[in-house]
């Protein structure tokens, strides 16, 4: 089903778009090198303890139950909406669900937000792996509801593709 195939497709745009992205593991408290006169992080802190980095997840659907909460975030998953078939094309809505966790502000949130805007808005011709063609303005917007060190975005992206021809095999 191409259904799946933009799936896996966006799975991977966004493993190349995030891949040099680190945030901040819930629940740990870290502090910048002494002597510095900064009074934010930058969005990639500086650290004393490198393992309390953790790299984006990508999901596929649903993030996994609450249980593990601190372990699932940073993350994006990737839902289609819905979508369209007509004789020519195949279109399909895909959202794109944001988490980080930040003690301090939800810069790490924009930055990953930016970075995936920045990815989509510079594909060669709007296409994605030459098959899946992405429709303009696609929009994103951020949750008055985040509760904090949680912060919360999505993206609404829309996707055409040209239909699968129909085969006549009974004049065989």
């Amino acid at each position: 089903m191409t259904e799946f195939y933009l799936i896996e497709s966006l799975q991977t745009f966004l493993e190349k778009t995030l891949n040099d992205i680190n945030q901040d593991r819930p629940g740990t408290d870290r502090e910048p090198y002494l002597g510095s006169l900064r009074t934010v992080r930058p969005l990639k802190a500086e650290m004393q303890d490198k393992e309390q980095e953790v790299k984006v997840n990508i999901y596929n659907g649903f993030v996994p139950s609450a249980k593990q909460e601190s372990s699932v975030f940073p993350y994006v998953s990737i839902f289609l909406l819905d979508g369209s078939v007509d004789r020519e094309y195949c279109t399909c809505r895909a959202q794109f669900d944001i988490g980080v966790y930040s003690q301090e502000d939800n810069r790490a949130l924009m930055n990953m937000l930016r970075r995936i805007i920045n990815g989509l808005s510079q594909l060669e011709n709007y296409m994605l792996d030459n098959k899946f063609e992405l429709s303009l303005p696609f929009t994103w917007s951020t949750f008055e509801e985040n509760k904090h060190p949680f912060h919360n975005a999505s993206i609404i992206t829309s996707w055409s593709w040209y239909a699968p021809c129909p085969q006549n095999f009974s004049t065989i």
